[in-house]
Parts: structure tokens; sequence; C-alpha cells
């Protein structure tokens, strides 16, 4: 409820703006709030993608692909989190960004990215365990466990 307050104000505060990466920004925290439930996740995923290309900001795409994956890990859809790691993974293939492929596999629990050059104030397993204990309480959550 608390989120839905946030992004209904952030929403109407940038609307007479012309700042579309950080509306873009706020379409992509409503997807975290929305991640593992059937809220249209997947028609809204086309909509920002169509947005940042028209708009040029290309630089977003990893951004949205990795709430993407942290929708599939919480509904545990392999397929769609394979598809989508792919995607993450080319647009990241030049070293931009790269760090949001290890962060959608550790919230899929899935081994680290070979040749990954991510360097974490902690060690990586503890960061690993940080972000899949995001995608098992959204899913707690989910459930309705307290």
């Amino acid at each position: 409820m608390r989120a839905d307050d946030e992004l209904a104000l952030a929403h109407q505060l940038f609307e007479p703006l012309d700042q579309r990466a950080t509306t873009l920004y706020a379409h992509v925290a409503g997807l975290l709030r929305d991640a593992g439930t059937d809220r249209d996740i997947a028609d809204r995923i086309a909509v920002l993608r169509t947005e940042i290309s028209v708009a040029g900001l290309p630089w977003l795409t990893p951004l949205v692909e990795t709430a993407l994956a942290f929708h599939h890990a919480v509904r545990d859809a392999p397929d769609d989190l394979a598809a989508t790691l792919d995607r993450l993974r080319e647009a990241t293939e030049d070293g931009d960004f790269a760090y949001y492929v290890d962060i959608a596999t550790a919230m899929a629990d899935l081994p680290q990215p070979a040749g990954s050059t991510a360097q974490w104030l902690d060690d990586a397993r503890t960061v690993r365990e940080r972000w899949r204990a995001l995608v098992t309480a959204r899913q707690d959550h989910l459930r309705g466990v307290q």
C-alpha cells in the first residue's frame, strides 16, 4: 500500500516535467512492486521496452530486464528466466551494467556467471544470499506468510 502511494506521488510529480528517464525509473519501480503477480507484467514490460527505444535510453534496458528476472525468479519460471537472462547478457555484453547479470543469477539461485568481474563490498556469497533473500521474501509475502 505504501509503495502504491509513493508511486502515485512520483507519477504526479513527474507528469508535468520532461523527465523521461526518471518517469521510466518509476515504471520499473512499479514492476518491482508487482513482481510475482498477474498484474500485466508482460504487457508493461513490452511497453517499457518500446518507450526506452523511442526515447533513446538504451542504458535503461538492463534495469528493465533485471526487474523482469526478479519477477520470473519470484514466480519460479525457469524458461522465462532463461530468455530474460539471455536478453540481459546481450544488453550488457559491452561490459556496461554487467553486474546486473550477477544480480539476476543470484536472485534466481543460479551459478555465478563465468568470468564475472563484479566486485562487491561484502564477499560474493553474502551478496548472492542477500539478492536471493529478496526473492524468497517476496514469495513469502505473496503467499501471505509473515
